[in-house]
């Protein structure tokens, strides 16, 4: 028999283990989910709901997650009501659908206490999973089916890996590179050589643009003996994409994507997006108050009702739901944003997001963005909340 402890702990693992699980299930289900007929999103979600309403009854909330869950209603219940303008009522309820998963991933950490530990273990075995999977697929694979089904996905895996690594190495305000030692020098180049490998243009330089931005804002803290560690990683990379065989087989697509950038021709993916802005301006510029409707776009652009988006958050927003919708979802970003005030690494990693969903995903994709940002301020008012109880201690002598 399990002592009471022993169960209490199992059942917080368990929850937070659920939880991420949940906030990745679309990245699973990218992965496996036509092979595994298994819900991720439907199952975990309910398990997640139950121990939420559970967890809800008697659960304090700061007033200002309380705000925040305040304009996310208010976001959603206008954007619901734009699908009645919408000229593509399937998307428009699949986006309705995932915004609501979204809430659910917002609210949870404000009632039920998530594990980071757990969390971030789970959400990097997933973010891994999904990365292996679509290398082995481009690259061993001669099926050209299973090639074809993988095709897309290593862009929501490499933006997945660099969120978690950049959600590691920022959760404390000092970072792991101040006391970096090698065995987590290693754990970080093998990961982010994997990200390289993705051919993922965005996360990289994303998460490098991040990764840049965290380093200068630790070096006055570093000693030189983490900065030889840094350098000796930074030269060993270097050396392995000069000499080895392997740069040729694996990073090939990445460097040859990431040079497309400066050629004259952009690739048809820099192309498309470009018809894709272009196509959801002019949507703005026809109904720029309240927008053409919620998943309109792919009516504009294609004439059909399918998930096609512009791959550009503001655009996407400013083109279905107006001005109104865009204001109301830019001040509850505003708001995440507002939480980590004091804390600039998590606002790093907020930023990494933000440039992602500025170049790929639909709004109801943000699901891994809102997961993260629930998670660290829930723990944010947790430290505040156990400072505040925590007893003071008299100094002066009698």
């Amino acid at each position: 028999m399990l002592s009471s402890s022993k169960l209490q702990q199992f059942n917080y693992y368990f929850v937070s283990f659920c939880f991420a699980v949940f906030v990745f299930s679309g990245l699973i289900k990218s992965t496996i989910g036509d092979f595994v007929k298994f819900d991720f999103t439907m199952w975990f979600g309910l398990i997640c709901i139950c121990f939420l309403l559970f967890r809800a009854i008697n659960g304090k909330v700061h007033y200002s997650q309380l705000l925040i869950l305040f304009t996310f209603l208010l976001f959603f219940s206008y954007y619901l009501l734009m699908t009645i303008k919408s000229l593509s009522p399937n998307y428009a309820s699949a986006k309705v659908v995932g915004l609501a998963v979204i809430f659910i991933c917002v609210m949870f950490p404000m009632f039920v206490r998530v594990h980071k530990k757990v969390f971030f273990a789970t959400a990097l075995a997933i973010s891994l999973l999904a990365c292996l999977v679509s290398l082995y697929a481009r690259n061993l694979l001669d099926y050209s089916i299973l090639q074809l089904y993988f095709r897309q996905l290593y862009l929501p895996a490499g933006t997945a890996l660099g969120a978690v690594l950049l959600f590691y190495l920022c959760q404390k305000e000092r970072g792991f590179v101040r006391t970096l030692s090698v065995k987590q020098l290693l754990v970080f180049v093998s990961l982010f050589g994997i990200l390289m490998a993705t051919g993922a243009r965005g996360p990289i330089l994303f998460f490098v643009l991040c990764f840049i931005l965290y380093f200068f804002s630790v070096t006055k803290e570093l000693s030189f003996k983490t900065l030889a560690y840094i350098g000796l990683g930074v030269l060993a990379g270097f050396f392995a994409l000069l000499t080895l065989d392997i740069g040729d087989s694996i990073f090939t697509r990445s460097i040859n994507r990431l040079a497309q950038l400066f050629a004259d021709n952009k690739g048809n993916s820099v192309n498309q997006r470009l018809e894709y802005f272009h196509t959801a301006y002019n949507m703005f510029l026809s109904s720029p108050l309240i927008g053409e409707g919620v998943g309109s776009f792919s009516f504009f652009y294609a004439s059909i009702d399918a998930r096609v988006y512009p791959h550009n958050f503001i655009l996407e927003l400013l083109s279905e739901v107006g001005v109104i919708g865009f204001l109301l979802y830019s001040l509850l970003l505003l708001q995440i944003l507002y939480q980590f005030k004091h804390k600039k690494m998590m606002i790093i990693v907020m930023l990494y997001f933000l440039l992602n969903m500025m170049k790929s995903g639909a709004i109801e994709d943000h699901r891994i963005f809102f997961g993260l940002a629930a998670v660290s301020f829930a723990y944010l008012y947790s430290n505040r909340k156990n400072q505040i109880n925590k007893p003071k201690i008299n100094h002066e002598k009698p």
